[in-house]
């Protein structure tokens, strides 16, 4: 009984251990291929063929054999997580992409360039469309674990094309609360895509002291995808921390021609300091009062 037990707990400790060291080298086979450019744009016409072509380069020390195959991109929530499962009128892309050599060999320190053509129907959608084109390595089938780990790249295609295309975005909201106790800052600027196709949002946040001294400041370019949010947040240097105290915040954001800009003013101040400060300043209320009632 007690040997029967100890098999077949070495039987589990042996499964996990060899779906880990899967894991790690298909995870291992997958960083060591990158693709060029990580984002293609082409501009498509109804009723006709478009060519296009990447690369992809393998960095590792041995052959890695792939896959290649297009899918749906689009984003799911305002932190713009990737989907690449559902298909959607602006995703319909994917179904047009052919690949010329979808599964090949990628030699050690090879860089091979990659062909593809788009075939567009002649009811091509209004706005954008969206792909990406994924590279994924081929599992090893000596291999008899049922064990399914997909480790792939994947290169976005923006696609306009020569339907009516509309550029329009809004402010959605723009959050920066009075007190922050927290590790990191929470500031951040949501933006709207009205429209049928992409646009690049220029973002400024600047914090300054009461003496208009600039602490922190971050500039960044976003790529908006239309019929989403996309929050913008400000990224706080870990190594700098935060700063302490009052400060004033600007929060500038430029889009297809639209300035938009809001003050605010913060207070940074971990909760602890925060109570110690207010208690120090109660006490220094409450002498003065005491010292201005002994005199009279």
């Amino acid at each position: 009984m007690t040997q029967k037990f100890l098999s077949n707990n070495f039987k589990v400790i042996l499964g996990s251990f060899l779906i880990t060291a899967l894991s790690l080298l298909l995870s291992s086979n997958a960083s060591a291929l990158t693709v060029s450019p990580a984002k293609l744009e082409l501009d498509l016409k109804s009723n006709n063929i478009t060519t296009g072509s990447f690369r992809i380069i393998n960095s590792e020390k041995k052959d890695i054999k792939v896959k290649i195959y297009s899918t749906p991109y689009s984003v799911v929530n305002d932190e713009y997580q990737p989907d690449f499962e559902k298909s959607k009128f602006y995703t319909k892309l994917s179904d047009w992409i052919k690949i010329d050599e979808p599964k090949i060999t990628i030699k050690k320190g090879e860089s091979k360039k990659i062909d593809f053509e788009v075939k567009t129907p002649s009811n091509i959608p209004d706005g954008s469309q969206y792909a990406t084109i994924m590279t994924e390595v081929i599992q090893n089938n000596k291999n008899k674990a049922n064990i399914n780990v997909k480790s792939r790249i994947g290169m976005v295609i923006y696609a306009k094309t020569n339907g009516k295309n509309i550029e329009s975005g809004v402010i959605d909201k723009i959050n920066s609360p009075f007190l922050q106790s927290k590790k990191f800052l929470n500031i951040n600027s949501s933006i709207k895509n009205t429209g049928n196709t992409e646009f690049n949002a220029q973002t400024q946040i600047l914090i300054k002291d009461l003496f208009g001294n600039t602490k922190l400041k971050q500039d960044n370019t976003y790529t908006v995808l239309p019929y989403s949010t996309r929050k913008i947040s400000f990224q706080t240097d870990r190594k700098k921390g935060k700063p302490f105290g009052l400060f004033k915040v600007e929060i500038k954001n430029n889009f297809l021609k639209q300035k938009h800009s809001e003050t605010h003013y913060i207070l940074s101040m971990p909760i602890p300091i925060l109570v110690v400060s207010i208690v120090a300043l109660l006490s220094l209320i409450i002498a003065l009062v005491l010292v201005l009632k002994k005199k009279k």
